[in-house]
C-alpha cells in the first residue's frame, strides 16, 4: 500500500503538470474545447495539491512510522511551500505578480527532490 500511494501521488504530480502544456495549446490554438480542459484543470489544480499532500503525509507516515524530515518530506514541503506562494500571491499580500514565475520555478525542484526520494530515498 505505501508503494502505491507513493506512485499514485507522482501520477498525480504528473497530472497538475499537465495544466500548463494545456494553457500554452490554448492561447496557441484558441479552441472552445481547450479553454473547457483548461478551465476544469485550474479548477481542479488547488484540490489536486491538497490531495497531494495529504497523500504525501500519509504515505510517509505508514512508511517510516512518523513524520520527520527525509527525502519525502522535502518533496510534500516543497508542494506546500507551492501552495502558500500561491495562496499569498493572489492576495497580494507578497509577491504581486511574480507569483506564478516562482510557483512554475519551483517545478524543477519539486522533480529534483522526487528524483532523490525514489532513487536516493536514505540519503537523509
Amino acid at each position: 500500500m505505501v508503494e502505491g500511494l507513493g506512485w499514485l501521488n507522482l501520477a498525480l504530480v504528473f497530472l497538475m503538470i499537465l495544466i500548463y502544456p494545456i494553457k500554452r495549446l490554448y492561447l496557441d490554438k484558441r479552441k472552445p474545447k481547450l479553454l473547457k480542459l483548461y478551465k476544469a484543470a485550474r479548477y481542479y489544480h488547488p484540490l489536486l495539491g491538497f490531495i497531494i499532500v495529504l497523500i504525501g503525509l500519509t504515505h510517509g507516515y505508514l512508511a517510516i512510522g512518523s513524520i520527520r524530515l527525509h527525502t519525502g518530506t522535502l518533496v510534500v514541503l516543497t508542494v506546500i511551500l507551492m501552495g502558500c506562494i500561491t495562496v499569498l500571491g493572489r492576495r497580494k499580500l507578497l509577491f504581486q505578480r511574480n507569483w506564478r514565475k516562482i510557483h512554475v520555478y519551483l517545478v524543477p525542484l519539486l522533480f529534483i527532490f522526487i528524483f532523490v526520494h525514489i532513487f536516493f530515498r536514505n540519503i537523509i
